[in-house]
């Protein structure tokens, strides 16, 4: 695999000597998945900074209707691509937004990416219905995690 200039590759090192390394394939697979997922979060990262500057203010009104940051918001948004993205604004996150992007993620993340691309691949008759009910499900655990939010901090008030 290469890389402008850099080739990440288990067969351009010499692991024979190693008697626990027999299948090289597997090895440069593992390597590769992390390289690619490496580079998702960084571009995730960068994409994240441009969108919150551009759009900070439909952001910020966005989250003043779920009572939540911008980077809750944000979290949602990459999700929608993969809920690794969000992970590394997780700690910016305020409580509700914590719970709010593990809600989405548990059921409505990867609308738009690897498992899309695993469904257009396999059926692609069913594109249509996949988005439509990762969609549903995504708004769904987005709704009931609110409202238990909502049930929690009013027995908290009592």
């Amino acid at each position: 695999m290469r890389y402008g200039s850099a080739e990440f590759s288990a067969e351009s090192h010499d692991f024979s000597r190693w008697e626990c390394v027999k299948n090289m394939t597997l090895i440069d697979e593992a390597l590769r998945i992390v390289f690619q997922m490496s580079i998702i979060v960084s571009g995730s990262l960068v994409f994240c900074e441009i969108v919150l500057r551009k759009f900070s203010r439909q952001i910020e009104k966005a989250g003043q209707i779920l009572q939540i940051d911008k980077y809750s918001v944000m979290g949602i948004i990459l999700s929608f691509g993969t809920s690794i993205a969000m992970l590394p604004l997780f700690s910016k996150m305020n409580q509700k937004g914590k719970i709010l992007n593990a809600a989405f993620s548990l059921s409505g993340a990867f609308v738009f990416g690897g498992q899309l691309g695993f469904i257009a691949g396999v059926n692609p008759d069913s594109i249509t219905w996949f988005v439509v009910v990762k969609l549903v499900a995504g708004i769904a655990g987005l709704l009931i995690a609110n409202l238990f939010e909502k049930m929690n901090s009013i027995m908290k008030n009592s």
